[in-house]
This record gives C-alpha cells, structure tokens and sequence, in this order.
C-alpha cells in the first residue's frame, strides 16, 4: 500500500512510498522504500480488534487513513488561501500553485485507489495470518473510502476553481484590450485633426487668431463625446 513519506517533494509537497506488510505465524515485519514513522502515530490497537499481527496491521490501516485525510484538508486549506490571493492579484505565482495542488491531489487519488483495493483484498480474501479482524478491517476500509472520497471532491473543486480563474483571466483580459483600443481611439482623433489643419494648403480659418483655440476645444469635445459613448457601450 502507499503511505505518505516524511520527506519533500518541491515545497510542502508531501511524497508517497511504498509501505509493505510481511506476515508470518511469530512475526510482523514492515518495509517501507522511504522513511516514514507512520507506525509512530499509532495512538493503540482499534477499538474490537483482537490481539497479535492482525490487530497491528489494522491500525497501521487506519492511521494511513487518517493521515491521508489530514493531507486533504492541508491541502484544502491551501486552496482557500490561494483563491484568497488571487481575489487580490492574478500573479503567476499563485495560479502555478494551484498547479501543483492539483497535481498533489492526483497522487493522493492514485495511491488511496490503490490501498482501496488493497483492503478489499485483505476483506475478501481473509488472509489467515490476519487472524479473525474482519470486522476492524471493514471499518479501516470504510475510512480509507471516505479519505478517497474527501480527496476525490476536493480535486473536483480544485478543478472548478481553475476553470472560473481560467475565465475570469480570460475576461480581465478582454476588458482590458477594450479599454487599449477605446483608449487608442479616442487619442488618435487630435492626431488626425492636427494633421488636417498642419498641411502646407490652405485651411478654413487659417488666418483667424481664434483658430487654435477652437480647433482644441472641437478636438477635446469629441474625445469627450467618443469617450461617454464607449462608457456607455461598457469599453471604458
């Protein structure tokens, strides 16, 4: 079966290893291909389970399990403060974060499937060295269930959450290109007057003294009126 690792994998995220029960009829040995002090966190044999191998293998389930769910709520936890984030900003920093929560949250998946079917295989085929822990080995295989099921909504979650930032990265970006071209728009118009009024021929009000001022008054009051009308059509 997978546990989770006490080592690091980029950041906080968490590694899983293969972890391995050996059963013979006078002992109970445990192989693990990375650290992990999961038989550490056992807190005492589950409550109705008998003595001997049995007993340790059922705790050793369900403290899995329950690391499992505790992996899932850091991990929602994070999701919260990085929607928190980007609420604020639309940094790459976060969105990359959310990446890699997404990817944690695939292994997770993988690895409870695969105890899951562990488990069930222990249930189904009553392993003799086990002993009579069928039904303690039920209830960790129903708590792995619910760890896979709490990761299993979370990663649906996450994945809405990506698809409303992704759209609404999509959006900001649309506002904001509406904005660049009403805004190219309206300071392209005393170009183009300036350069009607600034050719070598002759123009409409050339030799009044009033020109250039009302040349600049007409300039002004049509960006002004371009500008209204792009407010209202909601560009500005």
């Amino acid at each position: 079966m997978r546990v989770l690792s006490d080592g690091r994998r980029g950041g906080s995220r968490r590694a899983t290893t293969t972890f391995a029960f050996l059963l013979r009829a006078d002992a109970l040995l445990t192989v693990a291909t990375r650290p992990t002090h999961v038989l550490d966190r056992l807190a005492g044999p589950p409550a109705g389970a008998p003595e001997g191998a049995g007993r340790i293998v059922v705790a050793v389930i369900q403290a899995v399990a329950g690391e499992y769910l505790r992996e899932v709520v850091r991990i929602d936890d994070d999701i919260e403060r990085l929607e928190r984030q980007l609420r604020r900003s639309q940094r790459n920093r976060e969105v990359i974060g959310l990446l890699d929560l997404q990817r944690r949250l695939v292994r997770l998946v993988h690895a409870l499937e695969g105890n899951r079917d562990v488990v069930r295989g222990l249930v189904d085929d009553a392993v003799p060295e086990l002993g009579a822990v069928g039904d303690a080995l039920s209830r960790a295989a129903v708590e792995i269930e619910q760890a896979l099921e709490m990761a299993r909504v979370t990663e649906q979650m996450l994945d809405q959450t990506m698809d409303a930032f992704t759209s609404v990265i999509s959006n900001n970006l649309n506002v904001v290109m509406k904005f660049l071209a009403a805004l190219t728009i309206v300071l392209t118009i005393p170009t183009i007057v300036g350069g009607m009024w600034g050719m070598n021929v002759p123009v409409p009000w050339a030799d009044q003294r009033w020109a250039f001022a009302a040349l600049n008054a007409g300039t002004i009051a049509v960006c002004v009126a371009i500008a209204l009308w792009f407010r209202g059509r909601g560009w500005w």
